[in-house]
């Protein structure tokens, strides 16, 4: 390859790239789960929220360079609409440090503009530069909170299993998201009024449509009413296991502690304690505090978490100005 990229073709690519583009995966990011075809299909093909945004740089047949873009449900302003996600930007080993990611965050940004989609990303200190010169503005670095656990943990209680609070809330453990999830929605969309619209279209594709399935959904009830919500995964993390709230929505703070509670209590099992992140001031860092997660500070933190969203001239002219709410589920990594 010359220095010049003259025998280089940047273009769009679309499902047929499919099997280039797991292999470049697998070269570039070993661990990440887009070397599999039946993750990509889900998230990248079969999306049912619209086509993914993905260009990538060619060498004699050979895809070098990608970025992706799949696109999710969104409110913004609480008007509906969509966003993209910018993951797995990568670029070969062998056509590394030749400016190759520059052109392809400028084309998948383009293109989201362009068709109205703005475009948000958690770049990693690898790629937070280039995101930036590309448009990316930075909205803010995720807090992380925690409450350690320790050895405190009673018996397991498997799936299925009630936890009766002493607010009157239950709180159940299911494998899928329940049927009403639309009507908790509906009662606490307000106070997410830019970010992921958490319906129970996107509940069933991000946990119930995922391959592994690897998390438990938390369901707290009132009276038979769903007052909470909540996706837990299992994970080494933070420096220790931890059980991460994906998600975190509840009608108020006595349904928040109800569902930390049934976690703190073993109801998905046993782990060195309970983390969440999402922005400063947002709703769900304030159901986390009132939940008794503490805010660990940046500094203690192994790697930062950064958010930000590519400015779109008519929808989020200045994405700075707006409350956005995030939460870990909407990283495609975890």
């Amino acid at each position: 390859m010359s220095d010049d990229r003259s025998d280089l073709v940047l273009r769009p690519a679309d499902r047929s790239d499919d099997a280039e583009l797991r292999r470049l995966n697998a070269e570039a990011f070993p661990a990440n789960p887009k070397t599999r075809a039946d993750i990509t299909a889900w998230q990248w093909w079969d999306n049912p929220f619209g086509e993914t945004i993905a260009h990538v740089w060619e060498d004699d047949g050979r895809l070098v360079g990608q970025y992706i873009a799949y696109r999710i449900p969104a409110r913004f302003g609480g008007e509906p609409g969509r966003i993209a996600i910018g993951v797995d930007l990568a670029i070969a080993p062998s056509h590394r440090g030749q400016g190759l990611g520059g052109p392809l965050i400028d084309a998948c940004f383009g293109q989201a503009t362009e068709e109205g989609t703005p475009f948000y990303s958690y770049p990693n200190q690898l790629s937070v530069g280039g995101v930036s010169r590309g448009g990316w503005v930075q909205v803010d670095q995720l807090e992380v909170r925690v409450l350690p656990t320790g050895g405190r943990w009673r018996p397991l209680r498997v799936l299925g299993a009630r936890v009766r609070m002493p607010s009157g809330i239950e709180v159940e453990v299911l494998d899928d998201p329940p049927d009403d999830v639309d009507a908790l929605w509906s009662a606490v969309a307000r106070h997410h009024p830019y970010g992921v619209e958490r319906s129970a279209d996107w509940w069933r594709w991000r946990y119930a449509e995922h391959p592994d399935r690897p998390y438990r959904i938390l369901a707290a009830r009132r009276g038979g009413s769903l007052v909470g919500l909540s996706a837990v995964i299992t994970r080494d993390d933070l420096g220790g296991r931890y059980h991460c709230l994906l998600e975190l929505l509840a009608i108020d703070g006595t349904a928040a502690r109800a569902i930390v509670a049934a976690v703190r209590d073993g109801a998905v099992g046993s782990a060195d304690g309970i983390a969440t992140t999402g922005v400063p001031g947002s709703r769900l860092s304030e159901l986390a505090g009132e939940a008794g997660l503490i805010r660990v500070p940046p500094r203690l933190l192994s790697r930062p978490i950064y958010f930000g969203v590519v400015p779109h001239p008519t929808i989020v002219p200045e994405p700075t100005a707006v409350p956005w709410s995030t939460a870990w589920g909407d990283l495609d990594h975890i």
